[in-house]
């Protein structure tokens, strides 16, 4: 039997600084150019990048991102399949309470030149064979660019059962995001919907090999701009999980992530 955890809803205040680099444009750039629809696409392209998350068991401490001090490199690549970055992420603190197992994330992403430019802190939880995600991993909390947006951002999780089968439907994830840049108000929901496990399949990348299933969702972004609601934008996306490891590559129209490097 699979127990869900629900976790309480609390409000983060953060400083949000303009990126430089061309991964993320989900900031100033975004919001001021909302009809620019490259920009809107790779907004939900940065949606895939929560995907390389880890999933796993009861007995989370064994696995990959509950090890303290592990460090795991997510190659970014655009959809001609040129590099584009990557997003280093490590694991700075592991605690358990009761059935729950926590695991402080920290992660830094890089550009396609490796400059750094932006950094960010999280959480994800283990419980009763689910794995919760912080799907505030996708909004980079600093940058090394000037800017003054601020954000104000809930703990909202994405849901990973450990035991899965070929043609099981997932849980959706939801996220929204409050937004103030120069006196003007937005929001921005997200939402990963349909998601279902369509079939199992070997995946190799430079950090290994694995048996992973293989689970399309649909990725969408809608904007709520001083009280005027935009047409929401959807992408397909398709992630390749390993149970008892974590997601290991994922793909879009708008680029595709893998992990390459384990330490």
């Amino acid at each position: 039997m699979i127990l869900i955890y629900t976790p309480t809803v609390k409000k983060t205040r953060l400083r949000i600084k303009k990126c430089s680099g061309n991964l993320i444009p989900v900031f100033k750039d975004f919001f001021t150019t909302y009809r620019n629809k490259t920009a809107m696409k790779k907004m939900i392209w940065a949606i895939g990048i929560m995907g390389t998350l880890p999933v796993f068991g009861q007995d989370c401490q064994q696995f990959l991102f509950f090890q303290k001090g592990k460090t795991i490199e997510m190659t970014i690549y655009n959809n001609t399949g040129a590099i584009n970055g990557k997003q280093v992420y490590q694991v700075s603190n592991v605690t358990s309470e009761s059935d729950t197992t926590t695991s402080n994330l920290s992660s830094e992403l890089f550009d396609k030149t490796g400059k750094s430019f932006a950094k960010t802190n999280s959480l994800v939880k283990c419980t009763g064979g689910v794995m919760m995600v912080d799907m505030k991993m996708m909004m980079p909390q600093q940058s090394r660019s000037p800017g003054n947006t601020e954000a104000t951002i809930g703990n909202e999780f994405l849901e990973f059962p450990f035991n899965l089968f070929v043609g099981e439907k997932l849980k959706d994830g939801n996220f929204t995001m409050h937004v103030t840049m120069q006196s003007i108000q937005e929001t921005v929901a997200i939402s990963i919907t349909d998601r279902k496990v369509v079939s199992q399949e070997p995946v190799t990348t430079s950090a290994g090999s694995w048996s992973c299933f293989k689970i399309n969702s649909t990725n969408t972004v809608t904007v709520n701009m001083a009280g005027r609601t935009m047409p929401p934008m959807s992408t397909e996306s398709i992630s390749w999980y390993k149970p008892g490891f974590g997601i290991i590559k994922t793909q879009s129209a708008n680029g595709s992530t893998a992990i390459t490097s384990i330490k």
